[in-house]
């Protein structure tokens, strides 16, 4: 027979451990949606998926599929035109990573970020297998979702008009530390 307490915890949620006397509940996290499925996930340059309180997942590859980047986004076009300009300078950069060729949308971008991090854990063959499901011809899917000369140049423009590209930052907070009589050290 079960005890009031037993009784109780069986109609709630999560997974009770009996330690002694004691019970500790392990809440199970909440499963995440599967991402759309189908080519380009319903992804609209004109819509407000674009950009907002979400989170996009998307993998890069090189001119010959041989190196991948995962990376997570609010803004994918803005962020494929950096990849593609070689605006930032690391990973993508190095390894030519610009060929947009697979992403899922998450309404949350904790959700995304969930994602990329169990993405870039994943094994090469298993990465292999999502982008051929979603992309079989591996092509670049960048112009799909509206990452043209144009809008790269508008970016481009923009990033060098910006007060604070990379550089702009170290000679502002040097200009600032200097300003403020106090030194680096």
């Amino acid at each position: 027979m079960l005890s009031k307490i037993e009784k109780r915890l069986t109609f709630q949620p999560g997974f009770y451990l009996r330690v002694g006397f004691v019970y500790i509940c392990l809440f199970l996290p909440r499963r995440l949606d599967p991402p759309p499925s189908g080519p380009h996930s319903g992804l609209d340059p004109e819509s407000p998926m674009i950009m907002g309180p979400h989170g996009i997942v998307y993998i890069l590859a090189n001119k010959h599929n041989t190196t991948l980047y995962t990376g997570v986004t609010r803004n994918l076009q803005r962020r494929v035109a950096e990849h593609k300009l070689h605006l930032n300078k690391g990973f993508s950069d190095k390894y030519n990573t610009d060929k947009l060729v697979y992403y899922e949308i998450y309404d949350r971008l904790d959700a995304g970020i969930l994602r990329e991090k169990r993405l870039k854990k994943w094994h090469r063959a298993w990465k292999d297998a999502l982008i051929d499901h979603f992309n079989p011809e591996w092509r670049d899917l960048s112009e799909d979702i509206g990452v043209d000369a144009a809008y790269m140049q508008e970016v481009k423009e923009a990033y060098e008009n910006s007060f604070f590209t990379q550089g702009d930052r170290v000679r502002f907070a040097a200009h600032s530390l200097r300003d403020s009589g106090s030194s680096p050290e």
